[in-house]
């Protein structure tokens, strides 16, 4: 009597912490999931940031290049830290668009999981 009251008590536990993971992990996924999801993409794009330097060539932007400071010195100094600083910004950028692609396939994917089942699965139904 006694064993047969534990079975079906843990049963019952681990029944409803499998149907109550299963319908709360899509509440999860676009709620707290998500949340975490994009500081880590924002934590993310200012290490790439940081470690790319576009905000110090800003800063520096005007400053000349090597303590010239006579005009041509300033000029070519310009001209170079523009050329750098399209090109860093252009980094940056392409890395945002690749950090939207990650956002996009994050909310995208549990509707692609669900379609595969139901696609694969209708077959045998």
């Amino acid at each position: 009597m006694t064993s047969q009251n534990v079975f079906m008590t843990a049963a019952g536990f681990v029944g409803r912490e499998l149907i109550g993971g299963m319908l709360y992990y899509p509440i999860w996924w676009y709620g707290a999931g998500l949340l975490a999801f994009l500081k880590r993409r924002g934590q993310s794009l200012q290490n790439f940031e940081a470690s790319v330097g576009l905000t110090v060539w800003i800063i520096n932007w005007t400053t000349p290049m090597f303590g010239q400071y006579d005009i041509w010195g300033k000029i070519i100094s310009f001209g170079v830290r523009t050329a750098v600083i399209i090109f860093k910004s252009a980094q940056v950028v392409l890395y945002c668009l690749g950090q939207l692609v990650m956002i996009l396939g994050w909310l995208g994917l549990p509707m692609i999981v669900v379609w595969e089942l139901w696609y694969h699965l209708s077959a045998w139904l």
